[in-house]
């Protein structure tokens, strides 16, 4: 049994090996719904997605990555906001991209997980689901599916160690610095003092206050929050 502890707030996820819901079987009337993971799951391992939906035994998950969460969050949020405008996001322009988001009453529920965008497959009886992070509309017309991804990049890329909190040893903070943007990573919420003020694009900390019997609290981002928003 495993559990995930998450930076962005004390998330815990418990995995189960064995399940007893979304199995397949054959010949059943009810239409069976698939992801597009889980097609890239047969694809890559056919033993293991016949476990998987046949079986009910899961995959173990990765870890999950909290820096490609928040940033697909933040872009969401910011081309929403020239969605409203029917504008170009500042990026469409530079990149050449002759589009504005798009613009529907179902975008959100094409963003959701385990729903997205639907299509039924009659002679099989399956239902093909995905969820997207964008649509953009061209000029022309034209809808453009979009996919955030958070990737690596070859430019030289600063990572600066800041002091964070004893557990039992001092765990280190990280200020990651690519020229264009930053990122503050604290996992505790501990402030180091020696850190000059500077502006930041990203930061990754609690946002609660957490203690424990004999530790004490060794989570403190309520009340270091403001002092990193100034």
């Amino acid at each position: 049994m495993f559990f995930y502890l998450s930076v962005l707030g004390l998330i815990m996820t418990e995995y189960k090996a064995k399940r007893s819901r979304n199995i397949y079987a054959p010949g059943q009337e009810k239409p069976f719904k698939l992801s597009r993971s889980k097609i890239e799951s047969f694809i890559n391992c056919a033993r293991c997605f016949y476990l998987d939906r046949r079986l009910g035994i899961n995959q173990v998950p990765g870890f999950p990555f909290n820096i490609n969460s928040a940033v697909d969050a933040l872009l969401k949020h910011e081309f929403d906001q020239y969605r409203e405008r029917k504008q170009p996001h500042p990026y469409m322009i530079d990149a050449g991209i002759n589009a504005i988001p798009f613009q529907h009453e179902n975008l959100n529920k094409w963003r959701e997980n385990f729903v997205g965008v639907q299509y039924f497959h009659e002679s099989s009886n399956f239902i093909l689901h995905g969820a997207v992070d964008d649509v953009w509309i061209s000029n022309e017309d034209e809808l453009i599916v979009v996919d955030y991804k958070a990737t690596s990049k070859n430019d030289k890329v600063n990572i600066q160690a800041t002091s964070g909190a004893s557990v039992p040893n001092i765990e280190n903070g990280y200020i990651i610095d690519s020229g264009l943007d930053s990122i503050y990573i604290e996992p505790h919420g501990f402030l180091d003092k020696k850190i000059k003020p500077r502006n930041i694009d990203l930061i990754i900390t609690p946002v609660i206050d957490f203690s424990l019997p004999l530790a004490g609290k060794f989570i403190k981002g309520k009340t270091v929050l403001p002092q990193l928003l100034k």
